[in-house]
């Protein structure tokens, strides 16, 4: 439904004038049964969305393995949020700083499969016996352990 709005958006875009497209935009929004839930600044500034951003929007269509929603991410993201409300954030520049290395650490080895545990006992080996600390970091062109 969404890809016909904007096949007709593109089509009519130049030869409407601001007016007309609002109005375009009302009857659209209106047919769709959402005249009561979208208002004419919403359809419109919906509409001016879609002629800035349009390509961008329907990338997903075209590459299979691009997901349409970022739901991933704001998964991967909601324990810290959540850690962050409970504490009600940190207090210092270096508080802050240790807690971004620290939930980079937890969420990179996740992505990668390893075990947080065995990863930071190997770093404060590491640092304790003055060796190379252990790398996250995946080899150019490598894939996840």
């Amino acid at each position: 439904m969404d890809e016909i709005i904007a096949t007709k958006y593109l089509a009519l875009k130049d030869e409407l004038n601001e007016r007309q497209r609002r109005l375009w935009a009302a009857s659209e929004a209106s047919s769709l049964g959402y005249a009561m839930a979208v208002s004419l600044p919403s359809a419109v500034s919906s509409a001016e969305r879609l002629e800035k951003y349009g390509e961008s929007y329907f990338l997903f269509l075209a590459n299979p393995a691009m997901e349409p929603t970022n739901n991933a991410t704001e998964r991967e993201i909601r324990t810290l949020v959540l850690d962050r409300k409970v504490s009600q954030g940190i207090r210092s520049d270096v508080g802050n700083e240790w807690h971004e290395r620290f939930w980079t650490v937890l969420a990179t080895c996740k992505r990668q499969g390893l075990n947080v545990m065995a990863f930071l006992r190997e770093a404060i080996f590491s640092l304790l016996h003055g060796l190379s600390p252990p790398s996250l970091l995946i080899p150019l062109g490598g894939k996840c352990p």
